[in-house]
């Protein structure tokens, strides 16, 4: 019984020293794609592992900005996530845009084509999700393997 008890009051203690990790991380910043804020989309975050966790959702305002949700709760629970974007209005059989931009960032990083990962390990607020550019970029390009290499 004792055990019990001492288990009990340190499992208390952890809690309200703040010591166990949030259910829940906030999530909000603006969407961006080359630089410029991506409007009205919808973003999902769908967890690489499947678990009873719905899946976080954030809509973008005219600006590019979101919040995430998961469910009835702000932010989104701790995990990996592949990250997907689609257009509100498909839905309903609309287009929301016919912007070449808009069209190229909802098939890029639709559910069947997107391996865009978001890691919720901590709080994240003002921060742009940043999607990649349509056109090569040869200062972010990747080490040869001769340069990669480890030396003799």
């Amino acid at each position: 019984m004792y055990r019990i008890l001492v288990s009990f009051v340190m499992a208390a203690a952890l809690q309200l020293c703040g010591c166990e990790a949030p259910k829940f991380y906030d999530c909000e910043g603006v969407l961006t794609h080359d630089g410029r804020p991506v409007p009205y989309v919808q973003i999902t975050f769908a967890p690489d592992i499947i678990d009873s966790v719905r899946m976080p959702l954030g809509v973008t305002d005219a600006e590019g900005r979101f919040e995430m949700f998961c469910g009835r709760h702000l932010g989104v629970p701790p995990g990996s996530y592949t990250v997907y974007v689609e257009d509100p209005g498909a839905a309903d059989g609309r287009q929301t845009s016919t912007d070449p931009d808009y069209l190229y960032v909802i098939d890029r990083y639709s559910p069947k084509k997107s391996d865009f990962k978001y890691v919720a390990d901590q709080h994240r607020q003002e921060f742009e999700m940043k999607l990649d550019t349509k056109e090569f970029i040869a200062s972010e390009a990747p080490e040869t393997e001769e340069a990669a290499a480890p030396s003799d």
